[in-house]
C-alpha cells in the first residue's frame, strides 16, 4: 500500500487492530492500557506524559520505521525490508531495548511462526526513549511495520508486515503475566 504519513499511522493501525482483537479475549494475564501519543518527532512529549500517567511495567511501542530495502543499497544492510515481517528493534541511538524482552519477543515470534526481522538502528528513535527512562526504567520493545520512503509525500508498506505486527503484539501481550514481567527486571 502507498499513502502519506505511514510513520506513524501504521503504528496506530496496528494498535487499533491488536487492541480490538485483545478486547475479545476472555482474560488477559495483565492489565492492558493502549495509548496513542503525539510529538514523537519533537522530543517524545506525548510519551513523557503518557509514561507519567500510565506508570507502565512494560511497554510495546508500535511504529512505522524506515524500510532499508531501497534501490541503490545492499540487501545485506537492510534491517527493515518490505514483506519480511514485523521489525523487532533491539537498539537505536535513543533507547537500548531490554535484552530479556527482545529475547522473549523473538521467541514468541518463532513459536507462533510470525515473520520478523531484528533491527539495530544507527539513526532515529521512537517513543521508547521516554518510556525506558521513566522512573527506574521500564522494559520497552519496539515493533515496527517497515515503511519505505518515510517522511516523504508518499510511503509504502506491505500488508503482510502489518498482519505480522498485529499478530506479534497480540501474542506478546498474552505472554506478559506477572511472573514474566518480574523476570524482565530481575537484575534490579
Amino acid at each position: 500500500y502507498a499513502a502519506k504519513a505511514f510513520d506513524n499511522r501504521v503504528g496506530m493501525a496496528v494498535l487499533t487492530l491488536a487492541t480490538h482483537a485483545l478486547d475479545e479475549t476472555d482474560a488477559l494475564p495483565c492489565q492492558l492500557l493502549s495509548v496513542a501519543t503525539v510529538q514523537e518527532e519533537v522530543g517524545c512529549r506525548g510519551a513523557v506524559v503518557a509514561a507519567r500517567l500510565a506508570k507502565p511495567d512494560v511497554v510495546i511501542v508500535l511504529e512505522g520505521p524506515p524500510a532499508d530495502d531501497v534501490p541503490g543499497t545492499y540487501n545485506s544492510e537492510a534491517q527493515g525490508a518490505l514483506g519480511h515481517g514485523v521489525q523487532v528493534r533491539a537498539y537505536d541511538p535513543t533507547a537500548i531495548m531490554n535484552p530479556r524482552l527482545v529475547d522473549l519477543t523473538l521467541a514468541v515470534a518463532q513459536e507462533k511462526g510470525i515473520a520478523c526481522q531484528l533491527a539495530v538502528r544507527r539513526t532515529g528513535g521512537t517513543d521508547a526513549r521516554a518510556f525506558q527512562a521513566y522512573e527506574l526504567g521500564v522494559p520497552v520493545i519496539v515493533l515496527g511495520v517497515p515503511a519505505r520512503y518515510i517522511h516523504t509525500h508518499n510511503s509504502v508498506i506491505d500488508l503482510a508486515d502489518v498482519e505480522a505486527a498485529v499478530a506479534l503484539a497480540i501474542a506478546l501481550v498474552k505472554r506478559l503475566d506477572a511472573k514474566q514481567v518480574a523476570a524482565l527486571t530481575k537484575y534490579l
